[in-house]
């Protein structure tokens, strides 16, 4: 289990990419970052293929009430 409760870092989250991309399992991650394999589990699954700067500007646009960049490019026609 991880120690950290704030939110993912745009660091943490290229850190991510990065082992995703080595086949690197959400629970392996999650020990590299010291945080919850849920928490690393969730984040992979918020956009595919995982991309650490759509994903932490999708977060920012989420909490500012947009629509999510990772589902923006299927509502356009």
């Amino acid at each position: 289990m991880g120690t950290h409760t704030s939110q993912l870092t745009l660091k943490d989250r290229y850190q991510i990419e990065v082992l995703n991309g080595q086949n690197y399992s959400a629970r392996a991650i999650a020990q590299q970052l010291s945080r919850s394999n849920k928490t690393i589990s969730r984040e992979l699954n918020r956009c595919s293929p995982y991309s650490a700067k759509s994903t932490h500007e999708a977060t920012h646009t989420e909490i500012s009430g947009e629509v999510d960049s990772c589902i923006s490019a299927y509502l356009t026609p």
